[in-house]
């Protein structure tokens, strides 16, 4: 892609996933991370960040997954990439924690996937 492995995740940025997130304005609209919140988290990862992953030519891997942290490893054209610390800060972290404010967010990239992590 023209500009890079990031390019256009960067320029379509977490505003423009299609998702429509189950929550309504004020305090009270964001998710808590109770009850169901791994489903809810696995749902967003599911529906928009393996799509934008996807788009660019990456893998994403769920190596983890409980109520307050969330840990994923890009592989595919996201192996070795100097961009993936961008699109951790400007894209992934932006778009989950919106959803998920005390989730805790580590991404891994490389050739080599961690032992018992899935692909999405």
């Amino acid at each position: 892609a023209p500009g890079g492995c990031r390019a256009r995740l960067l320029a379509q940025g977490p505003e423009s996933s299609q998702a429509s997130p189950r929550q309504s304005s004020g305090v009270l609209g964001c998710f808590t991370l109770m009850g169901a919140a791994r489903d809810q988290i696995l749902e967003v990862v599911r529906d928009v960040v393996c799509p934008l992953i996807r788009a660019d030519g990456g893998e994403i891997y769920l190596v983890s997954v409980a109520e307050r942290a969330l840990s994923l490893h890009l592989a595919g054209r996201f192996s070795g990439c100097p961009g993936n610390t961008l699109t951790k800060r400007r894209v992934l972290e932006p778009l989950l924690t919106a959803r998920f404010p005390e989730l805790k967010l580590e991404i891994t990239t490389g050739p080599l996937i961690p032992k018992g992590a899935e692909l999405l």
